[in-house]
């Protein structure tokens, strides 16, 4: 009796062993699964971006290039048009401010009008102009608040800071933020910033920035990228932002 009893708890320690081992290498082959499946996620663009990195999110690399430039007592964005209705993706925020937003129109337009009715809220329970500075952390919060259903936009602002200086802020896909002398984002991110490196890419070269130069450096980053990319819209629509007022100027590029 007790010959019997050991041989069917030898043969409960068998079949248990051969089920976690089943299930083991079971839970092996999904992890790789998962993995392999992370880094296609990954690989696509899904991942916080900042302006010093090469790869370009494909919410970026589909509606468009925005190009901004912070200076000494002004700022710069520009954008090029890329639908048949003209809707840019510059959106003045305040006098002293100017949204950048390529992506999804639908996430865009969406993420713009909340941005506006938030930034409004803060200027009328302060009664007073709403600085850059705060601007940049609404719209931090405000896309971080979507980060488990993120919006498939890509955010640049430009715009004054309170000391009059040039500000270029950037998003990542979760609201964090970085600050920047200039900023590039879209489908000929490629092109354009090995030309900004080489102008202005150096601390010496910042002093001799001045808005002209800036305006001049934009034109031919867009004249160069319309010519070698065809995603690159036929018209570009740039803004200069200084203490007196925001200037808007056309530039056709085909």
């Amino acid at each position: 009796m007790a010959k019997v009893v050991n041989d069917i708890v030898l043969v409960l320690v068998i079949v248990i062993v051969i089920v976690v081992s089943m299930r083991n290498s079971s839970n092996l082959q999904t992890g790789h699964r998962l993995r392999h499946n992370h880094n296609l996620f990954t690989d696509s663009g899904w991942k916080p971006k900042f302006a010093s990195e090469e790869k370009v999110a494909r919410s970026q690399a589909n509606f468009g290039t925005i190009l901004a430039i912070g200076g000494a007592d002004f700022a710069l964005i520009a954008s090029d048009y890329c639908m048949t209705s003209e809707l840019d993706n510059l959106f003045p925020m305040t006098r002293q401010s100017v949204m950048g937003c390529i992506g999804s129109w639908v996430d865009v337009a969406s993420m713009n009008a909340l941005i506006k009715r938030r930034g409004q809220m803060r200027e009328l329970d302060n009664r007073s102009k709403l600085p850059t500075e705060i601007l940049a952390s609404i719209i931090s919060g405000t896309i971080n608040s979507r980060r488990l259903f993120p919006w498939r936009t890509s955010t640049i602002l430009a715009g004054l800071d309170v000391m009059g200086k040039g500000a270029v802020y950037q998003y990542n896909d979760v609201g964090q933020r970085g600050r920047f002398l200039y900023s590039v984002l879209g489908s000929a991110r490629n092109i354009m910033w090995p030309q900004l490196n080489h102008v202005i890419g150096k601390p010496q070269h910042y002093p001799l920035l001045t808005k002209e130069r800036a305006f001049d450096l934009v034109r031919d980053c867009f004249m160069d990228a319309s010519r070698v990319h065809t995603v690159i819209g036929d018209t570009a629509l740039i803004k200069i932002i200084t203490k007196d007022l925001i200037e808007e100027q056309s530039l056709k590029l085909r």
